[in-house]
């Protein structure tokens, strides 16, 4: 066990240390990721601003639901961004190069990229909290480990999606493309759907 969180521990921290050179072009990224990010909670106050509530959701229910958002996707991507690599690797065999080390191929898949922007998203999390969130910082333990949680389910459901490759030969565009409906689907307003769609998008497809 000690050897299994060692070496990982190393790959990740080689991850983080691959971008120590380019610490201005790291800043300005994530810098730029929380202004996008801010622009998009604004907006929601604005929106407030003039109707207290929506359904019961108020300002403060959306500024910590988008930061339990912001920060599992943006650890999911910074620490495992490898996912999004597997339909390529599969396709073009580069994946046996995992297969023939002695070590969990998954794990070390996962963490054989990282995105430094996302750690703008993790850092946007508790500001969003306590700015507009109306949460103390007592409060902000909780809503991280409920944000682990949706990372580990944000990062499963990634996997599933981009190891659709094993079965679609040829077919790499067509993961990005389940992705990138994963994360459209978890912005639809689901209220009025058919059942249907809503029981897929709930269980199924974790959005």
């Amino acid at each position: 066990m000690k050897d299994f969180l060692t070496y990982h521990w190393t790959l990740m921290r080689a991850n983080m240390l691959s971008y120590a050179p380019e610490k201005k072009r790291l800043f300005i990224m994530s810098f730029f990721m929380m202004i996008q990010n801010a622009m998009f909670i604004v907006l929601w106050g604005i929106f407030f601003g003039s109707v207290s509530e929506v359904k019961g959701w108020q300002l403060e229910d959306v500024a910590r639901m988008y930061g339990i958002v912001a920060f599992s996707v943006g650890a999911s991507l910074f620490f495992f961004n490898g996912v999004r690599s597997i339909a390529y690797r599969i396709n073009d065999g580069t994946l046996d190069g995992f297969i023939t080390k002695p070590r969990a191929v998954l794990p070390a898949l996962l963490m054989s990229s990282s995105l430094p922007a996302s750690i703008g998203d993790m850092a946007f999390a508790p500001i969003v909290w306590i700015t507009f969130g109306n949460l103390a910082w007592g409060e902000v333990p909780l809503l991280l480990f409920v944000s682990l949680i949706s990372v580990v389910i944000f990062l499963s459901m990634t996997i599933i999606i981009f190891s659709a490759a094993f079965w679609l030969k040829g077919q790499t565009r067509f993961s990005e493309q389940l992705f990138e409906m994963l994360i459209i689907s978890s912005s639809m307003i689901l209220r009025g759907q058919p059942f249907g769609v809503r029981l897929v998008i709930f269980t199924i497809l974790p959005a």
